[in-house]
């Protein structure tokens, strides 16, 4: 018998339900320019996944373009490994921030 938690609407549906791939947060990084990774044991716990969420510049900025740079990075899961990479930025281009959120679901 399976356990967990089932909410329902006011019809009868299922709106939410424990079983069905909650996802769990393992940690966060910061994604400069180039290349990167990170090793962390729960990965191998589920199937691992990344949230990129990118910091961009103040809008009233003269030199943001949103270009290639403003591009979430690659991401790639190998055993308890998530690798990462980047495009390099350019002098005249404001390089934006970004934080890759990762986890297991």
């Amino acid at each position: 018998m399976t356990t967990g938690l089932q909410v329902f609407d006011g019809s009868g549906r299922i709106t939410w339900d424990t079983n069905s791939f909650t996802g769990r947060i393992l940690g966060s990084v910061d994604a400069g320019p180039g290349a990167g990774s990170i090793s962390h044991g729960g990965l191998v716990d589920g199937i691992p996944f990344a949230i990129p969420v990118m910091v961009l510049p103040d809008a009233s900025h003269p030199l943001l373009q949103l270009g290639p740079f403003a591009t979430a990075p690659n991401v790639s899961f190998s055993g308890t490994t998530m690798s990462f990479s980047r495009p390099g930025p350019v002098s005249w281009q404001p390089y934006p921030g970004c934080t890759i959120w990762y986890g297991v679901r």
